[in-house]
């Protein structure tokens, strides 16, 4: 930049755009926290820069840009020296605090006052933290989507459910909208034990004449013994993708899958199951689609169709799922090979050296 305009050079003379100040200060908003009005105050700075200045400096008085905000000088006086100590400008006003424009045949030859520079000059830094705190604010969203979710599905439940398990429910916040994402992210796991524990999975109709029995209240994630079947491996074998060894499925299970299951125990396809359904709805999949897969395909098959779903390839985990049911139903679906191949194709995902599960 010559003398004559800031009295220093600068890499950024002829490198910017008023679109790009105000995107750039979008991003030092959301990564430095800058008040509203410290906002409005640089956004009336930057659109006095004239269009044809060479550098980013806005010269307009102080007197002018308190009448702009309808604001008193001392306040705009204080965004300036907020914004300065940020780093985020420069006042390269002359003496007294006198910021000019000279023009010599319609060019510009003089020119003082805030100068954006310094904030151009931390642009990747910016955008790089503005970006990190926009993708923890949509993971915080998600989140919270997820726990209404799931605790309409298990209001319910409630019916089924012990009192245990409604006391540990009733220990939950109600209120979770200003957590921070791990506390959103624990409180949601939560809440999949809660349902997994809540929802009966077991399908099979009542012998007529037999006495009702009450079941066990059950922990969250229980999967001891008491509710495992004596041929867990017999009965794996028996699914419609036979030749797929049980142990190799449990491989391909998602941290979060192996978590929940671990919480219970030595791994059971109860718990699978359990943990599926639970799954199932931060899927987003709604439950009719879920006992229309238990319906349709039997419990196992279902907790193999929502591992399957869950693969990063499938864009609509709902949609895709209630479509593999309907066409199983109708019988023009080999159900197995594309089981065979998703799962597959997920072990060969976790075993392979470059890619991580």
């Amino acid at each position: 930049m010559p003398d004559a305009i800031s009295g220093a050079p600068s890499s950024h003379a002829g490198r910017y755009s008023h679109k790009e100040l105000f995107r750039l200060l979008d991003d030092a908003v959301l990564a430095l926290g800058l008040p509203d009005g410290v906002q409005r105050t640089a956004q009336v700075l930057i659109r006095f820069i004239p269009s044809d200045a060479p550098v980013p400096v806005s010269p307009i008085r102080v007197q002018d840009l308190a009448e702009q905000r309808d604001v008193d000088p001392r306040t705009v006086r204080a965004h300036i020296r907020r914004l300065i100590a940020l780093g985020l400008v420069e006042d390269t006003s002359l003496g007294g605090g006198h910021r000019v424009i000279h023009r010599r045949s319609g060019r510009i030859v003089a020119l003082r006052g805030i100068d954006f520079a310094p904030m151009l000059a931390r642009a990747d830094a910016l955008r790089a933290e503005a970006a990190a705190i926009r993708l923890g604010q949509e993971e915080r969203l998600r989140l919270r989507a997820e726990i209404s979710a799931l605790r309409h599905r298990f209001r319910k439940s409630a019916a089924t459910a012990c009192a245990r398990i409604l006391e540990a429910f009733a220990a939950l916040p109600r209120r979770y909208g200003h957590l921070p994402g791990a506390a959103l992210s624990a409180l949601r796991d939560r809440l999949i034990q809660l349902v997994a524990a809540a929802t009966p999975i077991e399908c099979d109709e009542a012998v007529p004449g037999a006495s009702p029995v009450e079941p066990p209240c059950p922990k969250p994630s229980d999967q001891s013994d008491e509710y495992r079947r004596p041929d867990l491996l017999e009965e794996g074998r028996k699914l419609v993708t036979p030749d797929l060894d049980v142990g190799a499925v449990a491989d391909t299970l998602p941290p979060a899958w192996h978590a929940e299951l671990a919480r219970g125990g030595p791994w059971s396809w109860t718990g699978f199951i359990a943990t599926a359904h639970a799954r199932s709805i931060a899927l987003g999949v709604p439950r009719a689609t879920w006992d229309a897969a238990v319906a349709t395909l039997g419990r196992h098959n279902a907790a193999l169709l929502t591992l399957a779903a869950g693969a990063e390839h499938i864009r609509c985990p709902a949609a895709w799922m209630r479509a593999l049911v309907s066409r199983a139903g109708e019988g023009s679906l080999d159900l197995s090979a594309n089981l065979r191949s998703l799962i597959s194709r997920r072990i060969r995902e976790c075993s392979g050296s470059s890619l991580r599960c």
